[in-house]
């Protein structure tokens, strides 16, 4: 029984509690049958010694009876035995009494004492995934780090956060937190044995699982985009451009993308790209160290979401 059920059904405790003991004091006030039987004979056979007393419990006649022979020897042998039943009986229910209101008056101040002062049960709501890439525009894209957030209430826990892929069920990097820290953050390598489709414009389906001592907790289904790095990388004479998802160049995707570089001495820049076909293509260029290559940027021109490309330029 929960403290919540025994709470619960404490009114109709102390109403069957309440009828027992009013049932006790009812029957002990008005005597038992053996008592008020020898009451009445004594009255009759020696009613002077009853003016003074106009009633009597089964312990005072007993006591009466003991310490008054002449009394005693109105009394029947059976009589008196039955008296002493009466009084045992008594005691025992007298005992039983008691006891089940002390019982209940522990075992409530108990509960009582264990509900106001327990520690409430951890509760995880509002789980949910974002990207940590302001380029990402709302989106999940296994380029980026992702942060998986939550509100906790009740008492702090350490517990284990993950990703998991909901068609494959494969978990990511399983990474411990404090429940009252409210976010973590993965980076690519924690979750990329999840991304089972690796086709652009594809996505992967996950969620988060959060697991306490006891319980887990789940985000809603998000949609894990694959996403395209578009990459220069100059060789001295060349610069080449690429579409590249996993280290590898992805073929018969035609895109338009533009390097620009600034020169190290002069206010003067230098313009390379257009439209690839095929993942890549290279463009020459005369007198490459001229430009400050760390200072070069590339972008993306479409056709697709640009939410979904990430850039960098490499040189030698």
């Amino acid at each position: 029984m929960t403290v919540y059920e025994f709470f619960a059904s404490l009114p109709a405790v102390l109403g069957i509690l309440g009828f027992v003991v009013f049932q006790f004091i009812k029957n002990h006030g008005r005597g038992d049958p053996a008592t008020l039987k020898i009451i009445e004979k004594l009255r009759k056979d020696i009613p002077e010694r009853f003016h003074n007393r106009p009633s009597l419990d089964s312990k005072q006649l007993y006591n009466l009876l003991s310490e008054d022979n002449s009394l005693r020897e109105k009394v029947s042998e059976h009589d008196f035995l039955l008296l002493q039943q009466t009084l045992k009986q008594q005691h025992i229910s007298t005992l039983s009494v008691y006891s089940l209101c002390t019982l209940l008056f522990i075992v409530g101040a108990g509960l009582f004492t264990y509900q106001a002062t327990k520690s409430e049960p951890l509760e995880i709501e509002n789980v949910g995934i974002s990207s940590s890439n302001p380029d990402a525009g709302g989106l999940l894209v296994d380029l980026d780090n992702v942060v998986v957030q939550w509100r906790a209430s009740g008492a702090p826990e350490d517990i284990t956060v993950y990703i998991e892929n909901i068609e494959t069920n494969a978990r990511s990097k399983e990474l411990s937190v404090r429940s009252s820290t409210g976010k973590l953050e993965f980076t690519p390598d924690d979750y990329s044995n999840l991304l089972v489709n690796r086709q652009f414009l594809q996505w992967n389906r996950v969620r988060a699982v959060l697991q306490s001592e006891d319980h887990s907790f789940y985000s809603k289904e998000y949609k894990l985009h694959v996403g395209l790095t578009v990459i220069a990388v100059n060789f001295g004479e060349k610069i080449k451009i690429g579409a590249m998802i996993d280290n590898s160049v992805v073929q018969r995707y035609d895109f338009e993308a533009q390097v620009v570089a600034w020169k190290k001495v002069e206010a003067d820049t230098i313009s390379i790209g257009g439209d690839i076909s095929n993942g890549q293509q290279g463009y020459p260029i005369e007198n490459s160290e001229s430009y400050d290559w760390g200072r070069a940027k590339i972008a993306y021109l479409g056709p697709d979401d640009t939410r979904l490309v990430r850039t960098d330029v490499v040189s030698d």
